[in-house]
């Protein structure tokens, strides 16, 4: 299992290939021709589920002294194209549960702008048949 997207306080994993790691729209001039980073828009997606299962976890995260249970470091396993995508705590960070409260603290104060949004684009998602 490949650790795929680690952001301090959330990573995603799965096996055998990589889904995450954009890099987005760098387009250069390079010797006259134009040298194009692109961002795959499954990554894109990716990391949708990311942010909509990380918005979850907090909804109950109260609950928990540093907002999470280090005994549960798995939040959800996502199943995609055969594999499954792991949600997990980033247990490794040295700082996880400062980063944890500040992590929270940033979702409360975007609340109103990430949930228009996810509003828009259930919306979409719903005029497009899924």
């Amino acid at each position: 299992m490949r650790k795929v997207y680690h952001s301090g306080w959330l990573s995603g994993t799965i096996q055998e290939r990589s889904i995450f790691l954009p890099r987005y729209g760098d387009i250069r001039e390079k010797h006259g021709q134009r040298n194009r980073r692109s961002c795959h828009f499954h990554r894109v997606l990716d990391l949708s589920i990311l942010i909509c299962r990380t918005i979850e976890h907090f909804r109950d995260a109260y609950r928990y002294e540093h907002l999470y249970d280090p005994q549960k470091p798995v939040l959800d396993r996502v199943g995609l194209q055969g594999d499954a995508m792991s949600v997990a705590i980033c247990t490794d960070n040295e700082k996880i549960n400062e980063d944890s409260k500040l992590f929270s603290q940033a979702l409360s104060k975007d609340d109103e702008m990430i949930s228009e949004r996810l509003r828009t684009l259930s919306r979409v998602l719903k005029e497009l048949g899924y």
